[in-house]
């Protein structure tokens, strides 16, 4: 999968000071890698800056199919407000690919860096 070719706002809702701030960017979507373990989804999503940056936005929430198998004190938390089960966001920002490696798990850097590529394109003569 290759990304786009244009530029869009991409807002993401992150922590700062232990409250909750939305961050804005330009970014250009290069690629996308998700994954469900433990009954949580994340989604990592790698985007190129206009400054020749990477950022790679992570939101991690209880993935849906995990929502057939919660017991009755899990939706009694849901109800009164316990927070675990909402999603929760993260911003990494980069140089490299490399430099990514060490903000986040080499495997899912490799799996967004490969996916950034772009795909061969052949043309045929039919």
């Amino acid at each position: 999968m290759s990304g786009s070719t244009e530029f869009e706002e991409v807002r993401v809702e992150i922590e700062r000071d232990g409250k909750p701030v939305v961050v804005a960017f330009q970014g250009r979507r290069l690629s996308r890698v998700a994954y469900v373990r433990e009954g949580r989804e994340t989604v990592y999503r790698a985007y190129a800056t206009p400054k020749d940056k990477i950022a790679v936005t992570k939101r991690s929430a209880v993935a849906w199919q995990a929502s057939a198998h919660l017991n009755e004190e899990t939706w009694a938390d849901i109800a009164n407000g316990n927070e675990w089960w909402q999603p929760t966001y993260a911003l990494f920002v980069a140089d490299t690919w490399e430099e990514l490696r060490t903000q986040l798990d080499a495997e899912i850097v490799t799996k967004l860096q490969g996916k950034a590529e772009p795909v061969p394109v052949e043309h045929l003569d039919l």
